[in-house]
């Protein structure tokens, strides 16, 4: 379920393979989402790999040299991003519409929930970009505390925490659709992923959190949600509830308690005040 920096336009394929191997149909085609997949989403997301690869091996001969590349190639990577966010919201608003038009021929729920996987696996490739251009441009060229003051930014803190939450959102939708499937690989699939997806939420929650006044109601509510999760984010797999799980009622209603996490996380976040 990772969505990785740099690893975009492989995210894109595996999740097409994903959804070939669960549908039982070819990825989005012409025949199923009426479209072609000349849409050039793959390309674009190939372009934003690029522009991430040459951003961190960027170099130069003194260091405001190196910043200078490396700044050249951040905006490199936020205008592929932009590009690829026309091209996916276009995608999506078809994704959107075949899940309308297979709700109404088959109500296939495992056609239903591999069609929201890709929208939340698409929509997770874009928010993680953008995080990391918002979050690296704030670390340019920044030493010592400068750099410390830098790495706390709220805003960027928070943009993070978007990127996450869509990769939260991407994780649910694939527990959904494997409850349609077998029961083993519904499991495996929940108990070898949960933990990251539980953590890399979590600590972004705990990093805002610590942003505000101890006695607000931002830093309450959001320690609250850090420890209501913390078990799962950082030793999931010893825990009975996840540890112990044998039948699809348990995937199911697992994937209940971190989908509800998950919004109650949204919910603070919607309230968030950035100065």
């Amino acid at each position: 379920m990772a969505v990785e920096a740099g690893k975009w336009a492989a995210e894109w394929d595996r999740a097409k393979k994903a959804f070939e191997k669960n549908t039982k149909e070819k990825k989005p085609s012409e025949t199923f989402l009426k479209i072609s997949l000349g849409s050039g989403i793959g390309s674009k997301l190939k372009t934003m790999d690029t522009a991430f690869d040459n951003y961190v091996k960027a170099k130069g001969k003194t260091e405001t040299e190196r910043v200078a590349t490396k700044a050249k190639y951040l905006k490199e990577l936020d205008k592929a991003t932009k590009d690829a966010k026309k091209s996916v919201d276009a995608y999506i608003k078809i994704l959107n519409k075949a899940w309308a038009d297979e709700l109404k021929k088959t109500g296939s729920k495992m056609k239903l929930d591999s069609i929201n996987v890709l929208e939340k696996d698409l929509d997770a490739i874009i928010e993680s970009a953008e995080a990391r251009v918002k979050f690296d441009a704030g670390l340019l060229g920044k030493k010592g505390d400068e750099l410390k003051a830098a790495a706390r930014d709220l805003g960027a803190l928070i943009k993070n925490l978007d990127a996450t939450l869509k990769k939260g959102a991407l994780f649910a939708a694939q527990c959904q659709r494997n409850t349609n499937g077998d029961v083993a690989e519904a499991i495996a699939f929940f108990q070898d992923n949960i933990q990251d997806a539980a953590r890399d939420i979590n600590q972004n929650v705990g990093n805002i959190a610590k942003q505000y006044d101890a006695t607000s109601a931002e830093a309450k509510e959001g320690t609250s949600l850090f420890k209501e999760i913390s078990p799962w984010a950082s030793n999931a797999k010893s825990q009975s509830e996840i540890k112990n799980m044998k039948t699809m009622k348990d995937v199911i209603a697992n994937t209940k308690t971190y989908t509800d996490w998950v919004k109650k996380v949204a919910g603070w976040r919607k309230g968030l005040k950035v100065a």
